[in-house]
């Protein structure tokens, strides 16, 4: 039992005694990395392979290996693939290409539905923004054009 006084809060003969996490399931482990090393450990160990702004294509070579690497453990199911990026919305055809989803709504769209196609099954997405105006603007047009696009 623990006892504590101080100016704001007190209490007496207090009993502490976490619990160990009792589920039927674990939570999901995610490994991440690029690395063909990376999307082994994802077949040995995780529930999803987790890379950040890869191409679809690598996207897609990767798959088939993580399958291969299904069949060299004796694992029946592939890892998930859940991919870290951004996605910034530029209307100029002369806008500086950076990494991650960039252009109007309807090229992230069409973008996110061939990474869909190459295998992708989650996406963690940042929104650069300079300021947080900026930032609730970005995600709002997220939300509003490209979501209902992608989910019907």
């Amino acid at each position: 039992p623990h006892t504590f006084e101080g100016r704001y809060v007190q209490f007496e003969d207090i009993k502490y005694a976490p619990q160990l996490y009792k589920e039927a399931d674990p939570p999901p482990v995610w490994i991440g990395g690029n690395s063909r090393a990376a999307a082994t450990r994802a077949v040995k160990y995780g529930d999803a392979w987790f890379p950040l702004h890869i191409t679809r294509e690598r996207l897609a070579g990767r798959k088939a290996y993580l399958l291969e690497q299904c069949q060299q453990f004796g694992r029946e199911k592939p890892p998930l693939i859940a991919m870290g990026s951004s996605a910034e919305f530029v209307e100029r055809a002369d806008a500086p290409q950076s990494y991650g989803f960039q252009g109007s709504a309807g090229q992230i769209v069409e973008e996110l539905s061939a990474y869909s196609e190459a295998g992708l099954d989650y996406l963690v997405l940042d929104f650069p923004r300079a300021s947080l105006k900026g930032l609730c603007a970005t995600m709002e047009m997220f939300a509003d054009k490209v979501i209902p696009a992608l989910t019907g």
